[in-house]
């Protein structure tokens, strides 16, 4: 067994686990579809789950990287066209953390500078 790291996915015992479970539920086919949808009023619950599936699951260690990649920059994508559709200025400011958040995923910035705007999101999130 080795692990990487503490986050619960940065063991080789939960990556066996982890990975055939995303692909065996077809979840990234299924965000992909979801993200494919016209960003209208309708959409944009679906995928703001979608891209917030992607925030709290979308780690290399677990997820198939070429299909990883192309969801954060889709995701990236929609959901800023999210942001301009929302008229509440509450979810506006997290839609917009959670594009930030999708950004740093993207631009593979290291875990330990994640830290805090993912606890920032949790706390908008939760309030």
């Amino acid at each position: 067994m080795s692990r990487v790291g503490c986050a619960p996915w940065h063991d080789d015992l939960a990556v066996n686990w982890l990975e055939p479970l995303i692909a065996e539920t077809e979840l990234p086919q299924r965000i992909e579809e979801m993200l494919r949808h016209e960003v209208q009023d309708v959409s944009l619950p679906g995928i703001r789950a979608a891209s917030c599936l992607l925030i709290l699951l979308g780690d290399e260690m677990i997820w198939p990287t070429d299909d990883l990649d192309n969801l954060l920059c889709l995701a990236i994508e929609k959901l800023s066209l999210c942001v301009e559709l929302e008229r509440d200025e509450k979810c506006k400011s997290i839609l917009e953390k959670e594009v930030g958040m999708l950004g740093l995923m993207r631009d593979k910035t290291v875990f330990s500078q994640r830290v805090e705007p993912i606890c920032e999101l949790w706390r908008s999130w939760l309030s």
